[in-house]
């Protein structure tokens, strides 16, 4: 939070540029990652190939523990291309293509 003071003119004038800097700091500057189409290609063929396969069995249950199929994941998606969840995920269900021209 911000608090503004009004002393003179001259300091006034001072304060409203600290305080127009101290809101250009806090601001998220957010700068999404731009992908070209091949690799769009690329990632939504893998999904489509993969996203119902099982990749093994995995041990859960915490007081009974019994076997379950892992399947393959958006996580293993972007693994798989060292991206992020939320990118892969973007480029999967957001990026038009030859998948999802709607």
């Amino acid at each position: 939070m911000v608090n503004t003071y009004v002393l003179s003119m001259e300091e006034n004038t001072f304060l409203v540029l600290n305080i127009i800097k101290q809101i250009e700091k806090q601001r998220v500057k957010v700068i999404m990652t731009k992908f070209n189409n091949d690799f769009i290609e690329k990632v939504k063929d893998h999904w489509e190939k993969n996203k119902d396969t099982i990749n093994g069995k995995k041990i859960v249950g915490i007081h009974k523990e019994f076997t379950k199929d892992k399947k393959f994941t958006m996580n293993d998606l972007a693994e798989y291309f060292n991206i992020t969840f939320a990118q892969a995920k973007r480029i999967v269900y957001v990026k038009k293509g030859k998948k999802n021209d709607s």
